[in-house]
C-alpha cells in the first residue's frame, strides 16, 4: 500500500473561538500560566494582516523624528506617513486573555482584539479628536487613515491523506 500526501496553505480569520479550540495560549478561556501548559503557543503562529493600513501624523518640520515612515509635504505642511501593505507577517509579541499583541517590525506592536459579533481579531484604535481613529506607534499618536478595522489572518495548512493499494494477480492454471 503506498501513501501520498498532498498540502495547501490557505490563510484563515483568527477567532476567539479558534484560539480557545486549538488551545492557542488560551486554556478555557484564560491565558496559560507556568502551571497550566496549552497545546500551541500563540507565538508559534505566523500572523498576517489582511487589510492595508495607512497612519499618518504631521509634523512641525523635516528636522522632526521619523519614526519608521516617510515625510511628504501636503498643503504646506509635513506629514509622516507610515504604511503596512496587506499580507505582512508579524508575531506575536505579547498573549493575552481577548487580546494579542502583534509585532510588524523590531520595536512596535498593536493590539487586536476580537470584534463582539465576529470573533475576528481587529486592530484596536481609540477614538481621535478628529474624524479619525488613532494608533501610538514608537510614542507618537497616528491618525488611521486606512485599515482602522484591519483584521489578522493565520496560515492553516490542510493535508488531504489518499491511499493507493496495489496488487498483482498471480493468475490461475488449470491442475
Amino acid at each position: 500500500m503506498l501513501l501520498g500526501a498532498t498540502g495547501c496553505t490557505h490563510r484563515i480569520w483568527l477567532t476567539q473561538d479558534l484560539r480557545e479550540d486549538y488551545e492557542l495560549g488560551v486554556i478555557d478561556g484564560e491565558v496559560a500560566s507556568a502551571d497550566t501548559t496549552a497545546k500551541h503557543s500563540a507565538a508559534e503562529l505566523q500572523y498576517f494582516i489582511a487589510d492595508r493600513v495607512v497612519l499618518q501624523r504631521q509634523v512641525s518640520g523635516r528636522s522632526d523624528d521619523v519614526a519608521r515612515g516617510r515625510i511628504r509635504v501636503r498643503q504646506g505642511r509635513f506629514v509622516d506617513t507610515v504604511v503596512i501593505p496587506r499580507g505582512t507577517p508579524g508575531i506575536a509579541a505579547v498573549v493575552e486573555t481577548g487580546a494579542l499583541q502583534i509585532s510588524f517590525e523590531e520595536g512596535s506592536a498593536f493590539t487586536f482584539m476580537p470584534n463582539e459579533r465576529t470573533g475576528i481579531y481587529e486592530l484596536q484604535t481609540v477614538e481621535g479628536e478628529g474624524e479619525w481613529p488613532t494608533i501610538e506607534v514608537d510614542g507618537e499618536f497616528y491618525w488611521v487613515q486606512r485599515g482602522a478595522r484591519a483584521q489578522l489572518r493565520v496560515r492553516r495548512e490542510d493535508r488531504m491523506q489518499h491511499s493507493f493499494r496495489r496488487r498483482a494477480m498471480k493468475g490461475r492454471r488449470l491442475d
